[in-house]
């Protein structure tokens, strides 16, 4: 890989995990058991070629865990500009809680079903960085362990299949 190849992979992952959170609205819009799947198929086909920067960049970086956190706190910092450009308390925690919803319930998985060298540490460097800055205790999901939340909870009670 030259140094030119190196450039546009890096600023296509750069600036393509930014792009994830233009999705947001949409994607929490149809969070639900009939549309969950479509919505996420959708990220996966849009966002592929993001992720396929990313792991070609882990494939070629020798200190894998620095790249993958560099990213990751660039991708946590961007959230964390967004909520803290709200003017008011109330939208900046309304806003957390979307992003917290967005991330644990599209992002890690997607970063997780597209099953690349970098899937799982990318998605607990994502995790780690995210519990670290705004205090959650996020953990990292697959699609299908979301998927199968719509068929045995409801807001974490279990209701059986």
């Amino acid at each position: 890989m030259d140094l030119m190849q190196y450039g546009q992979l890096y600023n296509e992952a750069m600036s393509g995990m930014d792009m994830l959170f233009d999705e947001m609205k949409y994607s929490l819009k149809n969070f639900s058991k009939k549309n969950y799947p479509v919505v996420f198929e959708g990220m996966m086909k849009k966002y592929g070629k993001v992720l396929l920067c990313v792991e070609e960049i882990y494939n070629y970086e020798e200190d894998k865990e620095a790249w993958l956190n560099k990213l990751s706190e660039r991708f946590v910092g961007y959230a964390k500009e967004l909520i803290e450009s709200k003017k008011w308390k109330f939208q900046r925690e309304g806003l957390q809680i979307d992003c917290n919803m967005f991330v644990v319930s599209y992002v890690i998985p997607l970063i997780v079903e597209y099953k690349g060298k970098m899937s799982e540490p990318f998605a607990q460097a994502i995790a780690d960085c995210w519990n670290k800055t705004f205090g959650t205790k996020m953990e990292c999901g697959s699609y299908d362990r979301i998927a199968d939340g719509f068929k045995t909870s409801i807001l974490g009670i279990p209701i059986g299949k």
